[in-house]
């Protein structure tokens, strides 16, 4: 996997959806592979967090830096070891209906295995 962009429009505030996006240690709730997060520091616009995706047989553990500008962006980087790359970046733009969503992924593991666990897991959500 490597590359994709997705955007969308939702009947909620760019709050309300920023308030969803950043909240990572509530993605168990809804995300349909069990996700674990615990966020290990913050400031006014940064977060920092070691998160677990159970993707199949596999546990990716990895941590992350998200930099954000409420309810404007939020992106997210990781340097482990286990991606080349690794940038999500989400841009929520205000409309009179609710809010439209820009996210652009950018992920690129240096094993082909885990590329191979990953992708189908990924793949529902850039349709």
């Amino acid at each position: 996997m490597t590359y994709y962009s997705l955007e969308r429009h939702l009947p909620h505030s760019p709050d309300q959806i920023f308030d969803l996006v950043i909240d990572i240690e509530r993605y168990r709730e809804f995300m349909p592979f069990t996700f674990e997060a615990k966020i290990t520091g913050s400031t006014a616009n940064r977060l920092l967090a070691n998160q677990t995706v159970h993707i199949g047989p596999a546990a990716l553990r990895f941590a992350s830096e998200a930099r954000f500008h409420r309810p404007d962006w939020i992106q997210i980087k990781s340097t482990t070891s286990q991606f080349r790359n690794f940038s999500i970046d989400w841009k929520f733009d205000g409309t009179p209906e609710g809010c439209r969503i820009h996210v652009q992924v950018d992920c690129v593991p240096r094993s082909a295995v885990l590329d191979a666990l990953i992708s189908p897991w990924i793949e529902p959500f850039t349709e």
